[in-house]
């Protein structure tokens, strides 16, 4: 187990600004998963009561902000505000996913250029002892799997992070009904 952590760790540490940048991503994917989350709570509750007279707390925040910047509230004010947060969301999901692929392919070229270079600098008995089709599928083929593992692994961090705020919203809204 522990000679796992540090593959991973080793992987990372490939192309730590990138995996730095993606955590920061993640971040930032919080605070719009929340806000889109919790933007629809307004919009239910206009649903439910046009008069807001049984709101919840989170659509008093909400109405207090738009007195603050005198919009009176609104279905198609609600409305607006999960429709602009579904396209911030759907905006920072392509650039984290994005982030996650030049992640990999950074990782895949330093390896594929430190194996080159190792291959390169081998002495001429290395090429005569070794198989030439167990080289090359080392070579292109195992290069690519771990490739494809690290965006596997960037994948499922990225996914547990949205995990964890989808879970947590709920309780924070509601502690007892969730």
């Amino acid at each position: 187990m522990k000679k796992k952590f540090t593959y991973i760790k080793n992987l990372i540490f490939i192309s730590p600004l990138n995996f730095a940048f993606i955590c920061m991503l993640l971040v930032i994917e919080i605070g719009i998963l929340s806000f889109s989350v919790l933007s629809l709570v307004p919009l239910v509750d206009f649903i439910i009561d046009p008069t807001l007279i049984n709101k919840s707390q989170i659509t008093d925040v909400v109405i207090n902000f738009l007195r603050y910047i005198n919009v009176d509230p609104s279905f198609l004010i609600f409305a607006s505000f999960f429709v602009i947060s579904q396209i911030f969301k759907a905006l920072i999901t392509i650039f984290i996913n994005y982030s996650i692929l030049k992640f990999k392919y950074d990782v895949l070229r330093k390896i594929n250029h430190d194996t080159l270079n190792l291959i390169l600098n081998s002495n001429w008995n290395f090429f005569s002892e070794i198989d030439y089709g167990y080289l090359t599928n080392t070579f292109v083929k195992e290069i690519s799997n771990i490739g494809h593992t690290v965006g596997q692994l960037a994948r499922m961090f990225a996914s547990f992070t949205q995990f964890i705020i989808y879970l947590s919203i709920p309780l924070f809204i509601n502690l007892n009904l969730t």
